[in-house]
């Protein structure tokens, strides 16, 4: 077991998996609100995960944009998979007013990645680590689950 969950990636790879978030926060014209909301987002959002399967799923399907657009497109994909064995996770995320404690430690527990993100200024340092710990946490969450094929409709 990895102490730290970024343990697993090389800073290129934390590069790639923060491009987008990097590219959203210097095209913002309030980055400090910006990265207020992600953190706000992110401590402030619980999962509501189905509960877990005894066996094993020849698929996990998730979808975490909550946009009707996206539905339809999603559900012609899942069943394009002619499979009988899935897990389908879809509209979890609830925000509240509560700091989702769990999230908090997660957070806590992998902090030293923002010290992985060396060629980037404080502010950008900050945005994709919050981003970085976000997908992450999203990660361990389902990572209970068993299956052999993951697939994602995201923000990532």
């Amino acid at each position: 077991m990895v102490d730290n969950f970024f343990d697993v990636f090389s800073n290129d790879e934390l590069d790639a998996i923060s491009y987008a978030a990097r590219f959203a926060l210097n095209n913002s014209q309030n980055k400090d609100e910006l990265l207020k909301s992600w953190i706000s987002e992110y401590l402030h959002t619980d999962y509501i995960l189905p509960p877990k399967n005894e066996c094993k799923a020849d698929y996990l399907f998730l979808r975490s944009l909550n946009r009707p657009d996206y539905k339809d497109l999603f559900e012609s994909i899942i069943k394009a998979s002619n499979s009988n064995s899935l897990i389908i996770i879809q509209d979890f995320a609830l925000t509240n007013e509560k700091i989702n404690i769990e999230a908090s430690k997660f957070l806590t527990k992998n902090r030293k990645v923002i010290h992985r993100l060396a060629k980037y200024n404080s502010k950008e340092k900050q945005a994709c680590a919050i981003k970085l710990c976000s997908y992450a946490f999203l990660l361990y969450k389902i990572s209970d689950f068993e299956f052999d094929n993951l697939v994602c409709f995201s923000d990532m």
